[in-house]
């Protein structure tokens, strides 16, 4: 579902309405080039189910940006050579866009485990952020409320 979502919204939007009321120079050259990478999305299907028979590692890539959050969930023996097999993203509302950094990875994080919890339920797995303050949290001396929930 999370593909068909993420296939649905990219391949029928442009780079405008994807930067919301930030100025971007050279929209035309940057709008054909979004569609370049659209067509090319569509034209190879990289994605591939996950197999639980397998011993390559389960992994989940989580992102989130002031506008949304996005993620993957795939299956690979490395993080650089895993395959897809599924995709999330969602857009922010307004008071989580307005969340410090930290906190809206933590929100990304959050909204992914629960819709791929059919794929993590009782496996084991690995978590690819690019933010480093997150692995400072558990060992964090002072949580606000919305951390510690």
């Amino acid at each position: 579902m999370g593909c068909i979502r993420m296939k649905h919204f990219f391949l029928q939007i442009s780079v405008k309405e994807l930067s919301g009321n930030a100025e971007w120079l050279g929209t035309h050259l940057w709008e054909a080039a979004f569609e370049v990478v659209k067509q090319a999305a569509d034209k190879h299907k990289v994605r591939r189910v996950i197999d639980y028979n397998k011993p390559d590692m389960i992994w989940l890539f989580t992102d989130a940006s002031p506008t949304g959050t996005g993620a993957w969930i795939g299956e690979g023996p490395t993080r650089d050579t895993a395959r897809p097999a599924a995709f999330h993203s969602r857009k922010l509302m307004l008071s989580p866009s307005n969340y410090p950094t930290d906190q809206q990875e933590t929100l990304a994080i959050m909204q992914v485990m629960e819709a791929f919890a059919h794929h993590l339920l009782h496996r084991q797995f690995t978590l690819v952020t690019d933010h480093e303050s997150l692995t400072k949290v558990m060992t964090q001396k002072n949580l606000n409320g919305r951390q510690q929930r």
